[in-house]
């Protein structure tokens, strides 16, 4: 079996508008949120 490659992603720089920003920016404090709750689990 051959390993998988990966290469960097870096959302933001593929960002356009200021609507793609805070949709991008309310994900990433939702994950963020869920993290935080199942650490205290």
């Amino acid at each position: 079996m051959s390993k998988t490659k990966t290469t960097r992603y870096d959302v933001a720089e593929h960002l356009r508008t200021p609507e793609e920003i805070a949709a991008y920016l309310e994900l990433n404090n939702v994950f963020y949120l869920l993290t935080i709750r199942w650490s205290c689990s």
